[in-house]
């Protein structure tokens, strides 16, 4: 959901997982954030030791670093315009992110993980953004208007494209749907991209995708009706898929993090407060999932530690066979 982003916005199967993993009791929620602006969108380095997130405490989006755990903040970036959205590189060294460099001209950046100099990956005149690294950091997944497809006036497609890293020509994942893809995440073996879309003309109904990278039909894995699923993140053994959930049909209506098998299911509902819990990203051990909520009045980064097992790393042959 790029546009809250910039303005606002079961059981598991695997090894348990101590609760020194997390530091927290199952269940239990973190703050890790105390600021009055917006702190939003973490995302986890490698090693589980730190959170990346953006926040507008200096007037703008900027990109700002965490301890896991909590602690002293580091502010990445302070170039002119917003920087958000950001994603470790596999390998921990580089961080991608989104740069709104004039008004509407979004560009997929990538940058040291300690801040420093940038290069303009995406390097297109038309809207790219919200980028993620593939698990073997040869190709960025991306959304991207560049296809030129008006749906309305004003409104171009955006569609998933994949480009190689360093360099080369990108490449349209997604066939043209009834509206908008966006926020592609890779499965942990890269055989996959997870993302939000609306499977009809019916704007309230956005569920979760899955992509093969190798090109064919997506699969529904939410497959709701009436209710919009935004955010995924893969789990570490590619079994789950974390997301957040907004049902008009809840008194009042409001947004939640859950989880549901990768090949589609029955999902668990991970938060449950009545403030708005959104973007939530799966920490490299499985045991935590990280989010955004309002619940203090203004959004912040929390953390919470999944309920008795944690999903661990496992054999990541089994993601292909959900998909048989």
């Amino acid at each position: 959901m790029l546009n809250a982003a910039w303005g606002a916005r079961g059981v598991l199967t695997a090894a348990v997982v101590a609760y020194s993993a997390c530091a927290l009791w199952p269940g239990e929620e973190k703050r890790l954030t105390y600021n009055a602006a917006i702190d939003a969108y973490p995302n986890w380095s490698p090693d589980g030791l730190f959170t990346v997130f953006q926040s507008d405490r200096a007037g703008r989006y900027d990109i700002y670093k965490i301890p896991a755990t909590g602690g002293a903040e580091s502010r990445l970036t302070s170039w002119p315009n917003d920087q958000g959205q950001p994603c470790y590189s596999p390998d921990g060294q580089y961080i991608v992110f989104t740069w709104r460099n004039v008004a509407y001209d979004e560009e997929v950046c990538i940058m040291p993980a300690a801040g420093g100099s940038y290069i303009n990956f995406s390097n297109n005149p038309f809207y790219d953004a919200l980028a993620d690294w593939s698990p073997t950091g040869d190709n960025i997944a991306f959304v991207s208007t560049r296809a030129r497809v008006v749906r309305s006036p004003g409104w171009t497609f955006e569609w998933i494209w994949i480009q190689p890293y360093p360099s080369g020509p990108a490449r349209r994942l997604t066939s043209p749907g009834y509206l908008d893809e966006q926020c592609p995440d890779w499965s942990p073996d890269g055989n996959y991209i997870a993302y939000h879309s609306w499977p009809s003309a019916h704007t309230y109904d956005v569920d979760i995708f899955v992509a093969p990278v190798a090109g064919g039909p997506p699969k529904n894995v939410t497959n709701s009706y009436n209710v919009q699923e935004f955010d995924p993140s893969w789990s570490p053994d590619g079994l789950y898929i974390a997301y957040d959930r907004l049902d008009p049909g809840e008194n009042p209506p409001n947004t939640d993090v859950y989880i549901i098998p990768a090949a589609g299911g029955s999902p668990t509902r991970i938060t449950t407060n009545p403030a708005i819990d959104y973007a939530p990203a799966w920490s490299p051990d499985g045991s935590r999932i990280a989010f955004t909520s309002a619940r203090d009045g203004n959004a912040e980064i929390y953390v919470v530690c999944l309920q008795g097992e944690a999903v661990a790393p496992a054999s990541l042959g089994k993601i292909k066979a959900l998909f048989r």
